[in-house]
């Protein structure tokens, strides 16, 4: 009589361990997926970027920035000034997602661990980004590609120089 009902609980341990083993697997693959798609967009960003217009507050500025992006993160050049930016994405969300975060900046510029968050968009060697400034009163990530007038929003346009 034991081993008749032994056979099955083994059978339903067995099931269950296959059943919990599968659970871990299919969470294991969807958690790194967005870490993948994020990989894979920051190795497409990889390159230099040079800026082709900023418009701050609906008024076109000029500014020489350069962007070079790889995967350890972003450093802006501002004329003579380098500014080490980390940079986390997020291609999944509609518009793309982008956060910069200040690591190494100079003086005038805002303190390590500011962040500025925001949209991008790439197409071709065309790079768009979208970003509240941190002296932003509404420090809220901005949904279109836009700089309305008074606004504290970024909207940068950059052509893909090297790789």
């Amino acid at each position: 009589m034991k081993s008749k009902l032994r056979f099955p609980l083994v059978a339903i341990q067995t099931r269950l361990a296959a059943g919990l083993l599968l659970a871990v697997f299919v969470a294991t693959a969807a958690a790194d997926e967005p870490a993948t798609e994020s990989a894979k967009a920051i190795a497409d960003l990889q390159g230099t970027w040079s800026l082709d217009s900023l418009v701050k507050g609906g008024a076109e500025e000029d500014v020489a920035l350069q962007l070079i992006i790889n995967k350890q993160g972003v450093t802006a050049m501002l004329g003579e000034t380098k500014i080490q930016l980390k940079m986390v994405l997020d291609p999944t969300c509609t518009p793309k997602v982008i956060d910069l975060t200040y690591i190494s900046p100079e003086d005038g510029q805002p303190q390590a661990g500011t962040t500025l968050e925001g949209i991008y968009e790439r197409s071709e060697n065309k790079l768009r980004l979208c970003v509240a400034t941190p002296e932003a009163v509404v420090r809220a990530r901005p949904q279109e590609f836009a700089s309305p007038p008074d606004s504290e929003i970024l909207l940068l346009t950059f052509t893909r120089v090297g790789r």
